[in-house]
């Protein structure tokens, strides 16, 4: 039997282990429905936050304290092999800091945009540039699965695209670059079209090369006609081929590239039946993933991408982009009452606001897209339904005995594209309340004020102090949120510049608009692309081109009165004056004098020819070399027809300065 001390230790022993159990269920219980419950409801949870990544997770637990101090010699040394132009070890130490940093969106920000941007830009050719754009891309991609709610990634995912693709210096080349990433490498292969990389004298497989044209107009037109530079003295000519031989060519540069689809080393069988990478975060371009409730269920996303038979042509950066800025605005709370502001946050796992920028301008991301998009098929020619034909790779080609080659779909590009701008930007207006169907509802806000402005209590317009707003009557309740309400509405619309997107839209997707913004890309193509000055006056000279225009500034002052339309405007008369002036030479003074008389007896008419009135002639000086003695001529939007200009002096000379023309005479 155990004496009295042996069973004493053992009751302790009892009760200790007793204790040990009770405090670990209770711990186990508390972390259950108290820390976690509160951490989940915090969002503090790394499922919270976005997908888990296992190995990161492992790698973390395993470091223990020391995280810390590798993470600050990682950085030294990403720093470090930066300087040295050590980029594949730059590339490891980011993936790695990242994986022990997964929630500190720092790291992933300044990461990957400096893989898109300072890394690239050390690059020299264009398809290595391409490479770490992607990769820098691909990186934050990574970042924002493991950080799903966070506005400012998704965004940048979009910008990166929008920017460093179809707004950098080598854009035409970068496009091109893009939309190969596109097009399934097997039906790319330059074998295809005869290449042979083992014998000089290759010949072009004309019929294959043909239809390859027909099934990519927009790659065919930016190779064959590139965008003409807006000034031709400051900007390189943008890339071209001039013939297929060099589109061939170009096919086999660039047969390796960051791609949506699964390349032939990877697998030769994906390859051929042109199967998609299964793992989105390797495609190129990245897109924003599946979810229910979307914002714009026609947006692309993976998912839509995988759905589809191919990619579109005219599929581009800026469609991307317009696709994750889309995804962004899901980050952010709903609008709230007074324009400009957000609703209060209701659930702070899905629901932030963005941190450097005001949250309206964050707002008109989509629509400043679609923007882009209109502007860039226009920039291309993509017009109306006319199709292109690639003369120069086609005619009088050895070994080529077809006809001319047209390519494009028969659909009319601009009007579709401004008309969704439009509606985006309205759609934007109205869910932000700075536009209206019913201009009549501002007006019940302004009467709302006056009402409330009759009252006592409120003194020239301001708040009654010490008073809150449960102490005043219903009128002058109604007339306070009347008046943060209007001045939200003016601070939001002129914050996003919103009345000039809504205005330029509505009046670049009419016909006549369209129309005459096609004849000004034809002359500017006839007279600096082929130097054929005299086809470029006839264009400008087309009732539907310069007269057009003007009628256009004439019906819509307050599209006549911005300031974009105006330098544009003016652009257009200098390019006019400049081809009139080189057809006419010296000739130009007898023939205007001519003109001017016929105009005036020909078309009375307010909209007449009033830009060759005879008695200004001498008033107005064209922008010329004075070393050449060029006559002085006025423009076509010099003045409207009630006498008044067109075009504001401010904006001549800044178009001047921007130029760096001096004008002869004086204004």
């Amino acid at each position: 039997m155990a004496s009295p001390a042996q069973q004493q230790t053992f009751q302790r022993k009892v009760i200790y282990l007793g204790s040990v159990v009770v405090l670990l269920l209770g711990s186990l219980l508390w972390r259950k429905y108290a820390v976690e419950a509160k951490a989940e409801e915090m969002a503090l949870l790394d499922q919270s936050h976005g997908d888990v990544e296992v190995v990161g997770s492992a790698l973390r637990l395993g470091m223990s304290g020391s995280r810390g101090l590798v993470i600050c010699a990682l950085w030294m040394s990403a720093i470090e092999k930066q300087k040295k132009n050590q980029w594949n070890e730059l590339e490891l130490n980011v993936r790695t800091l990242t994986k022990l940093q997964p929630h500190f969106i720092t790291p992933w920000l300044f990461q990957s945009w400096n893989l898109a941007y300072n890394v690239s830009r050390e690059s020299d050719l264009p398809k290595d540039k391409y490479f770490y754009i992607s990769r820098g891309v691909q990186l934050l991609a990574d970042g924002e699965r493991q950080n799903r709610y966070n506005p400012q990634m998704r965004r940048d995912l979009g910008h990166f695209q929008q920017h460093k693709i179809c707004q950098s210096d080598e854009t035409n080349v970068l496009r091109s670059i893009f939309q190969l990433s596109c097009i399934p490498p097997y039906d790319r292969r330059p074998e295809r079209f005869g290449y042979d990389k083992d014998n000089l004298d290759w010949e072009i497989k004309w019929d294959e090369f043909a239809a390859f044209c027909r099934a990519h107009p927009h790659l065919v037109r930016r190779l064959h006609t590139p965008p003409l530079p807006n000034d031709p003295r400051k900007e390189h000519k943008k890339f071209r081929c001039k013939n297929a031989r060099e589109v061939i060519l170009f096919l086999a540069e660039h047969r390796n590239l960051p791609s949506l689809y699964v390349e032939e080393e990877e697998s030769a069988r994906d390859y051929e039946q042109k199967n998609f990478k299964p793992n989105p975060l390797e495609r190129f371009p990245v897109l924003p993933p599946d979810r229910p409730n979307m914002l714009d269920p026609e947006e692309w996303t993976d998912g839509a991408l995988t759905r589809r038979p191919s990619v579109p042509d005219e599929f581009d950066a800026f469609t991307v982009a317009r696709a994750w800025y889309s995804y962004a605005q899901e980050a952010l709370p709903p609008p709230g009452d007074i324009p400009g502001e957000s609703a209060p946050i209701k659930d702070r796992l899905r629901e932030h606001v963005p941190r450097h920028m005001s949250t309206i301008i964050f707002r008109t991301a989509p629509s400043l897209a679609q923007t882009f998009v209109a502007q860039r098929l226009q920039e291309e020619g993509w017009y109306d339904n006319t199709p292109f034909i690639p003369e120069t790779w086609f005619t009088n080609a050895e070994g080529y005995r077809g006809g001319p080659v047209e390519v494009g779909e028969k659909k009319h590009w601009s009007q579709e594209a401004w008309q969704k701008a439009y509606d985006s930007w309205k759609s934007f207006g109205k869910a932000n309340h700075i536009y209206f169907d019913d201009p009549r509802q501002l007006l019940l806000k302004r009467a709302a004020i006056e009402k409330a402005l009759r009252s006592p209590r409120f003194h020239q317009g301001r708040f009654p102090e010490g008073l809150t707003e449960e102490d005043l009557t219903q009128e002058e309740r109604e007339g306070l949120h009347a008046m943060r309400f209007l001045e939200g509405y003016d601070r939001a619309r002129m914050n996003a510049n919103f009345p000039h997107f809504l205005m330029r839209t509505n009046v670049e997707r009419k016909v006549e608009a369209i129309k005459a913004r096609k004849l000004f890309y034809e002359a500017e193509q006839a007279r600096l692309a082929r130097g054929a000055n005299e086809e470029a006056l006839e264009k400008y000279e087309h009732p539907e081109a310069l007269l057009a225009w003007r009628q256009i500034l004439e019906q819509n002052e307050e599209f006549r009165l911005d300031g974009t339309i105006q330098e544009d405007t003016y652009e257009m008369e200098m390019k006019y004056l400049r081809a009139y002036r080189f057809i006419h030479g010296e000739k130009l003074t007898r023939d205007l004098v001519l003109e001017a008389f016929l105009g005036q007896a020909i078309t009375p008419g307010p909209l007449a020819a009033d830009w060759s009135l005879l008695g200004l002639f001498t008033q107005h000086k064209l922008l010329a070399d004075p070393s050449k003695g060029e006559p002085t001529v006025l423009g076509p939007f010099e003045k409207d027809f009630q006498g008044k200009p067109l075009i504001s002096n401010d904006i001549k000379r800044t178009v001047i300065q921007q130029r760096e023309l001096k004008p002869t005479g004086s204004e």
